[in-house]
């Protein structure tokens, strides 16, 4: 079946592909016109040789005098331009994937045999129409950061860490004003993306990496499915030449200064392993390339229990290996494969709050990443590019080891908010996957016409399968009991439950329907023109179209619609050189569905509730320190007990529902079908050169966003009833425009070689993104819009009002520098770097909840059978309020020794310092607002459609609406502080 799929796709493209490039994955292309005394100069042979490249890929130039060469390895090149009577001009240049690189070169006559050879810039900075940041395994590897994919994009403008969860562990990456989950992660091409919030997974080896690629803006047709950017990883290949690494990267948390929570460091060195080897099988023909990673925290201390404060050691283990082959039969037909693996396992892991060493758990979380790529050279003109991946995303063990009633019911203190006994979900109940797979083709084609200019053209086909499984188990047992307390002794954890009142609840969770694997595909097709109209003038015409076919876990189409992406634009060259250009472009960019969203209404792998009121024997109740151990009850006593209560009642019919059952499935369906949210862009700047050493690029960039999922109940849903005659409001998940969200952004970057040792860069993002729907939590990724939900109960004027979004950053600033003391073809050699960072802070504002359904007029005519009690209220503008602003500067130094003897073997030691001055900052803040819905007795109600609320100033005025809590505006946690100062050092050998 998936080769009838791939012949269909070569088939389809081959059909559309009159003439045809765009940028893919991990290759990169290189273009130009060969003049000679300004005059267009064909026939000449432009040949390309690379440490990167198997043999020579060579072309000859057009009638026009102009010339491509696509699907080149990135790296550094030697170009060639040859043709009798001419000098051979030779040109040293740097081609970065997922880019076209424009080299032009002027022939001389020869009159005396000579051979001209230039040293181009090594461009960072796209020069193209694409915005877009490439950043070298060397540069990454001087500068002061983390080798990470969050790190390596942060460093590109427009691209900011302030997604939801973001903290002073956690990097969320937004990109160009999209939501966290709207961008697109790619290693060596292949998707990364995690499918819930869509995040990139760590599927590769930090050594292994050659180059990382961030486009933020004019983005071409051949991509798809993402709203933001796309962030492409390249690893490396091998060569005909022996290489590899080892590195050890030492940690140690004892290393860091502590935040202004005071909190207690570990001492404990955690080092991480690195190692990767690569080089040829046969030389020019089949290469290898090998990594291996491995780190191990399992054991960390600082751990501890709630209220029993029972200490305990854990953490992940985790261990990654990589491997690639490349095999030329010709320089002209290049076959890839390429696998990732990751074993991770999570050792005495919990989510919750937990008293007892019973409610941790062992997971793991293996990860496989499979990929085959074909590449290929049909005629100097004619060119053709398939590649299939897989990605595995494994869930194992993340809960309760046992499924019988007593050992595999978890049990709840509702007055600590505490869990004990076992642990939460299921970890030996089925698997949850989450996957993907895809299929990518497409051929390109070069024509160079005297009359139209020269046309680089692209047609593909995008076949994308989002592919997730989960059964949501509750507990191992499907069971839990909310007691009403505990009582302790000697470490040991007796349940008090009282059997009168609402005090302690018998929950059951049952799963009716096992979820089967979602199957949200996106069919994608694309053409674009990048046509060469005079050599100052370029025109980018691209057209992309996708298809959704999305099936819930229940097997039901849910998503079934399609959407046209215009992407346009042109550049124009001022001086004809290359020293200034001026591009605009307009684009739309289509996202793919989300997979909770559309899988949200489903019944399978859910679980249903129904909450039993208990009313058996009472439980230790009335139990202290003077009662004899013999008559406290033990947790599995207990359970027993209260299972005979329930088994005696569920065959008598006696049992009494704590509140309304929940069924999922029951109370909310999709629309008829979902839309693919979207965004369009315009784009403007410049970029060009400053003299000959430098590159700079300016963009101005504007996006907005639309049809964006909603969730509707209103008097036009309905109803619906349950098994036992109760009757619900139904909720609709479909799209809507009635909420909005903007960006305006102004992207400025530079990059420029003061001396030849001395490096300087950066780069400063303003941006403004604004509107009424942030669209995503940390708790559950996407979210729908409530702006019809019950919209009699609320006025969007404030319950969401228009604002800066949480996501809004107005500045960002990356200042770097690396100055090499000793000159790095000695036998010793040293440099320093840094990177200075600034961060403006994100805005707040003072949001409470209240009681809305007193003032709503008709309530009761309405006939809604479960009204919200309770609906948000904006007390002061959603943006009144910005964390600071941070500062950090870190450092880094970098030595390297070579031996004489062997030319090529080098031992490194790289300390570094982050923070060097150990600026202090909060980047997350309390938003707690109290209102008569906390505090009844202390606050009055008021009418929210007719009256303004009162601030209370008097601490003993309880005619007042509303304050702000206790602690607003103060850090969450240890975590809520940008990070001390912090030492980290690795050394290793390379060769």
């Amino acid at each position: 079946m998936r080769c009838l799929r791939f012949a269909t796709a070569l088939a389809l493209f081959m059909s559309l592909a009159r003439p045809g490039l765009a940028q893919q994955g991990s290759f990169a292309t290189l273009t130009g016109t060969v003049t000679t005394g300004g005059t267009d100069l064909p026939g000449v042979r432009v040949s390309v040789k690379s440490p990167n490249l198997q043999g020579t890929r060579s072309t000859v130039s057009s009638v026009n005098g102009d010339y491509i060469l696509p699907l080149l390895p990135a790296g550094e090149y030697t170009v060639s331009f040859e043709l009798s009577g001419f000098q051979t001009h030779k040109q040293e240049i740097k081609l970065n994937a997922a880019q076209t690189t424009r080299l032009d070169a002027s022939m001389k006559l020869a009159t005396v045999a000579a051979e001209a050879t230039v040293t181009a810039s090594q461009e960072t900075i796209s020069q193209t129409q694409k915005v877009s940041t490439t950043l070298t395994a060397e540069m990454l590897d001087k500068l002061p950061i983390a080798r990470t994919f969050q790190a390596a994009v942060l460093l590109s403008p427009g691209v900011n860490s302030n997604g939801p969860g973001s903290n002073a562990n956690v990097a969320t990456i937004t990109i160009s004003g999209a939501q966290s989950y709207e961008s697109l992660f790619l290693v060596n091409g292949v998707v990364v993306n995690e499918n819930l919030r869509g995040q990139p997974l760590g599927l590769y080896i930090e050594d292994a990496v050659q180059e990382t690629t961030t486009s933020t803006a004019a983005i071409s047709a051949e991509y798809g499915r993402f709203s933001g950017g796309v962030v492409n990883v390249i690893t490396k290949s091998g060569g005909n030449a022996l290489s590899g690494s080892f590195r050890t990267s030492f940690a140690n948390d004892a290393w860091s200064a502590v935040s202004p929570a005071q909190e207690t460091r570990v001492q404990k060195v955690i080092p991480t392993y690195e190692a990767t080897l690569g080089g040829p099988f046969l030389k020019d023909h089949l290469w290898f390339f090998g990594g291996f990673r491995y780190n191990d925290r399992s054991d960390q201390g600082g751990n501890q229990t709630v209220i029993t404060k029972i200490p305990y050691v854990g953490g992940p283990t985790e261990e990654r290996y990589e491997g690639k082959l490349t095999f030329s039969i010709t320089p002209q037909h290049t076959l890839t494969g390429a696998y990732q693996k990751i074993n991770q396992t999570n050792v005495n892991g919990s989510q919750f709050s937990i008293m007892d060493l019973e409610s941790l758990y062992t997971s793991t979380q293996p990860q496989q990443l499979y990929s085959g790529n074909y590449a290929g050279t049909l005629t100097p003109n004619l060119f053709l590019d398939g590649q299939y991946s897989k990605r595995e995303f494994t869930f194992h063990g993340t809960g309760s080891p046992f499924t019988d009633i007593i050992r595999g019911t978890l049990l709840q203190d509702v007055q600590n908010g505490t869990r004990y006994h076992t642990s939460t979900f299921c970890g030996t109940c089925e698997d949850e996957l989450r996957n993907n797979e895809n299929y990518l083709a497409k051929a390109s084609y070069f024509l160079s016409t005297k009359e139209l200019g020269s046309h680089t053209i692209v047609a593909g086909y995008d076949h994308y399968n989002d592919i997730r499984n989960a059964n949501n188990h509750q507990s191992g047992s499907d069971y839990r009991v909310q007691g009403t307390t505990t009582y302790i002794r000697d470490n040991v954890i007796y349940p008090v439950w009282n059997n009168t009142g609402s005090s302690t609840v018998f929950q059951y969770n049952p799963i009716a329907q096992l979820a089967q694997d979602t199957a949200f595909v996106t069919y994608g097709i694309f053409l674009n023109d990048s046509w060469q109209v005079t050599n100052r003038l370029t025109a980018n015409l691209g057209l992309r179209y996708d298809k959704n076919n999305g099936k819930n876990s229940a097997g039901v189409t849910t998503a079934n619609d399609s959407a046209w992406s215009p992407r346009l634009g042109i550049v124009y060259d001022v001086t004809g050189k290359g020293e200034l250009r001026v591009n605009f472009y307009y684009g739309k960019y289509v996202q793919a569905i989300a997979n909770n969203i559309a899988d949200g209404t489903s019944a399978a792998g859910q679980p249903a509730t129904f909450r039993y009121q208990y009313n058996g024997p009472a439980i230790n109740v009335g139990v202290n320190d003077q009662t004899p151990l013999s008559q406290l009850i033990t947790q599995d006593a207990a359970i027993a007990s209260i299972f005979q209560w329930y088994n005696t009642n569920l065959a008598a019919g006696t049992l009494k529902l704590a509140s309304a059952p929940s069924i999922p499935g029951l109370t909310a369906g999709i629309n008829g079908t979902l839309i693919s949210p979207s965004s369009e862009e315009f784009t403007t700047g410049v970029n060009g050169s400053i003299g000959k050493r430098g590159v700079f690029r300016v963009d101005g960039v504007y996006r907005t966003y639309s049809n964006f999922y909603s969730s509707r109940t209103d008097t036009t849903t309905g109803t619906v009833s349950d098994p036992f005659g109760r009757q619900f409001d139904f909720a609709l998940t479909e799209n809507t425009n009635d909420v909005s969200r903007k960006y305006v952004a102004l992207l400025t970057q530079a990059s420029y070689r003061a001396l030849d040792r001395l490096l300087l860069g950066g780069n400063w993002t303003w941006s403004h993104a604004y509107g009424t729907f942030d669209g995503e939590t940390t708790a559950n990724g996407p979210i729908s819009s409530t702006i019809h939900s019950y919209p009699e109960y609320f006025d969007p004027a404030w319950n969401q009002p228009k604002g800066d979004l949480l996501i809004d950053q107005r500045h960002k600033v990356r200042l770097y520098g690396t100055y090499d003391v000793l000159a790095p073809s000695s036998a010793v050699t040293m440099s320093v770097s840094f990177l200075h960072s600034l961060d403006t802070g994100t805005p707040y504002g003072a949001v409470g909840t209240i009681a809305t359904g007193a003032y709503v007029p008709n309530a009761a005519a309405l006939g809604y059978k479960g009204p919200p009690s309770s609906e948000n209220y904006y007390f002061t503008a959603r943006d009144a309020f910005r964390t600071p602003t941070i500062n950090r500067t870190d450092l880094a130094l970098n030595f390297g020794f070579k031996f004489h003897a062997l030319a090529d073997f080098e031992v490194f030691l790289s300390p570094q310092v982050i923070n060097l001055f150990n600026n202090q900052g909060v980047v997350v803040v309390n938003t707690a607002v109290v209102t008569n819905l906390q505090q009844s007795a202390n606050f009055a109600k008021f009418n929210p459609f007719t009256e303004q609320p009162v601030q209370r100033t008097d601490p003993n005025d309880k005619t007042k609406n509303w304050d702000y809590g206790p602690l607003f505006g103060t850090a969450t946690s240890v975590t809520s502080y940008q990070t001390p100062r912090a030492f980290r050092i690795s050394a290793g050998i390379r060769f």
